[in-house]
This record gives structure tokens, sequence and C-alpha cells, in this order.
């Protein structure tokens, strides 16, 4: 840790740092807490004297280079022990959750591994390799995630569109671990509209983002034009805003 924040405060010279990029850089170190949650604080400016406030901190000293979750009272929420802590959905003023990173030894080689943690270090989605996690919705207090399964050894994280072809199947979880919806393939959004692409024995159909199903399993591809969106059944292509009123 004290290496981490060292590189930061070297890295940014200005007299203040927006907050956005302190999250994304330090991995959620630092939390706004309440009685009842922690969020982070992404409005605002937060000056380099905070981060050597931390630096010169004596429970910092001779921490290991382990990532682990701090509040603003420079107390652990999440112990230093894992090797990345990417907060999912950070800004909404929700409770906070956490894909965390971790590389053991398994058998005879190193493995890349991944969890879904709340602020509160549950584990709501276990260790595995091959797989990511991203916040499916977050607009409410039922927040979905959204579960890919990798291609063997991929170490890709980030959001579906960006890592689609690394995913062969996907699954969206509840906040408690509950399998919603399981697909053969990735979820994938549609570009101009609030829909989602998923397959099951082997047809495509369609959810809206809270995961209720517009449409059952039932074509056997789409294509997204954009403002336009096509899909196949029985050899025949067929106008999506024909079957259902598209945002």
């Amino acid at each position: 840790m004290d290496m981490l924040i060292k590189k930061l405060i070297d890295s940014f010279y200005a007299n203040v740092l927006p907050i956005s990029v302190f999250c994304l850089t330090v991995v959620a170190s630092v939390l706004i807490t309440t009685s009842a949650q922690a969020t982070i604080n992404c409005a605002g400016y937060l000056p380099n004297s905070y981060f050597e406030r931390i630096d010169d901190d004596s429970k910092f000293a001779g921490k290991s280079a382990q990532v682990g979750l701090l509040n603003d009272q420079s107390n652990w929420v999440i112990a230093q022990q894992y090797d990345e802590l990417q907060p999912l959905n950070a800004c909404t003023g929700q409770p906070l959750y956490l894909q965390a990173i971790s590389t053991k030894a398994f058998t005879s080689k190193m493995q890349r591994q991944t969890a879904l943690l709340d602020q509160n270090a549950s584990v709501i989605i276990p260790f595995a390799a091959n797989q990511n996690i991203e916040v499916f919705n977050s607009r409410d207090s039922s927040t979905l995630f959204l579960r890919s399964d990798l291609i063997e050894g991929s170490t890709a994280t980030g959001m579906t569109e960006d890592i689609k072809n690394n995913i062969v199947s996907a699954q969206i979880i509840d906040a408690k671990g509950k399998v919603i919806l399981l697909s053969e393939s990735a979820i994938v959004k549609l570009l101009y509209h609030q829909l989602y692409a998923y397959k099951q024995d082997g047809k495509f159909g369609l959810i809206d983002d809270r995961a209720n199903m517009v449409l059952a399993p039932q074509f056997d591809s789409y294509r997204d034009e954009g403002n336009k969106v096509w899909v196949e059944k029985q050899g025949k292509m067929f106008d999506l805003a024909t079957l259902i009123e598209l945002d």
C-alpha cells in the first residue's frame, strides 16, 4: 500500500485531484461511511495533502502491497489480502460491491481468480478462475450482477461489450448470490436500446435491464445495426420494432 500511495502522489502533481480519478487509481481505498452503508464519494475534489496524510499514517507503515478497503477514518473495512479490488458501483449512492482479484498457487502454476464481495467482505460469488463480474443493474436497491465465464486462461476484466470475444457463457445473479438467468453466450446490450440479448437451448431471446423476459428465446440469430435490430427465425429476418415497441 505504501508503494501504491507513493506512486500515486508522484504521478499526480496538481494542487487538487478529482475524486473520480482517485477512486479508480487507489482502487476504492477511501470511503464515505454512514451507519447503514459505505459509498465512494465522487463529488468535489481531494487535495494532495490527503494522500500525504495517508502516506505518513503509522497504521500503514511497513504494509505489503496487497490491497484492502479503507474508510475515511483509516480503518480497514476489508483486510489487505487481495491483489486488486475493483469497485463495481462507485458514485451510485448504493452499498458498495467489489470484484476481488487474487492470484494463488494452484497445483504447479499460479492461477488468477475473481470473486464478488460486498462492503462487509461477505462473498456473494465465490472465487473462481476464468470469470468476470460486473454490475448489470444498480439503479435501485435490487442490484443485479453479470457473471461471465471466460475462455480458459483469459484474464479479461471490464464491460461485456469490451471483452465479449472472451466470454463463453453468462449468468445474471442477485445481491444474495441467487442465479436469476442463465445464458449460453455473452449477455450483450443492444446499442441504442435498454434490451439485452441472451441465449438458451441454441436460441436467442431478449430481456430488459431488470432481467425480465421481453421475448423468449426463439431466434436463430440477431443483427444489431443501432437504430434497427434484425432477428432471424425459420430462415426469415424480422425488424425487431415490428415485434415489440422499442425505446
